[in-house]
């Protein structure tokens, strides 16, 4: 959890497998702004609260996430097309990641709506078979 003297930094990027499926590279600005302080290895938090491991990694073209960056991907289902607002936590040398599907929607938003709905028609069946289940009472005459 943040505390109010943690320092957060924030930067987003847009999903593109093919440039940022194995690593997502750290803008620059956003480095300039740690000083420095960041750790070798970090977390990856999503907002439910699962974590990834992850490393940093320094090469010519700038920081990179990896090692861990992929699986993170991978175990989120990302799409193409979606963004991803990452925020550094340096007390706990963790990454907080929000992620926006193609359409705007944090994606953590459309899975807690599906998996209502889906609870919602399992009621509805559930209710349905309760109701074929009753025997017809037939009236003798």
């Amino acid at each position: 959890m943040e505390s109010e003297d943690d320092q957060t930094l924030d930067f987003f990027d847009v999903f593109l497998p093919d440039t940022n499926g194995q690593r997502l590279l750290i803008p620059s600005v956003f480095m300039m702004n740690l000083k420095g302080k960041i750790a070798n290895a970090v977390t990856l938090k999503d907002l439910s609260g699962r974590c990834w491991q992850a490393d940093i990694k320094q090469t010519k073209e700038g920081f990179f996430l990896y090692n861990g960056w992929e699986r993170f991907v991978s175990d989120k289902s990302v799409e193409l097309g979606s963004f991803f607002v990452l925020r550094y936590v340096e007390s706990s040398s963790s990454f907080v990641v929000k992620i926006f599907g193609p359409n705007g929607i944090k994606t953590e938003d459309l899975a807690r709506v599906k998996i209502e709905d889906e609870g919602a028609e399992m009621q509805t069946d559930s209710m349905q078979n309760h109701r074929e289940t009753i025997p017809a009472r037939h009236e003798q005459s």
